[in-house]
């Protein structure tokens, strides 16, 4: 609840690790659960990766193209370039987006 309300209040993931004691990592699991729940629109963690970010653009075509599912294959992809925390961050963006625009999301 307090993190999705930090994020609420546009402060980024790093940010609200910060403030909680917690690893991004362990933010982006607080987000991923609330989304799940319905808790969590797009639009309220959009700010987090801005239009124009690789994690929308590049990050979120490799997604498509590959999976979602499993992750390792989007790394290997980057080389290593995007953190697996970037990664699930990207797909949690990519299932919101899909979700506002009615398209079917990716399963994972």
């Amino acid at each position: 609840v307090e993190t999705v309300a930090l994020l609420r209040e546009g402060v980024g993931v790093d940010e609200v690790a910060r403030a909680r004691g917690r690893t991004p990592g362990t933010i982006v699991a607080h987000l991923e659960a609330a989304a799940a729940e319905g808790a969590l629109r797009g639009e309220e963690i959009a700010h987090l990766a801005p239009p124009g970010s690789p994690l929308r653009g590049d990050v979120a075509r490799a997604l498509r193209e590959l999976g979602a599912d499993t992750l390792g294959a989007v790394y290997t992809h980057f080389d290593g370039r995007f953190s697996y925390d970037e990664l699930r961050l990207a797909r949690l963006l990519l299932r919101a987006d899909r979700g506002a625009s009615g398209e079917p999301t990716p399963a994972g």
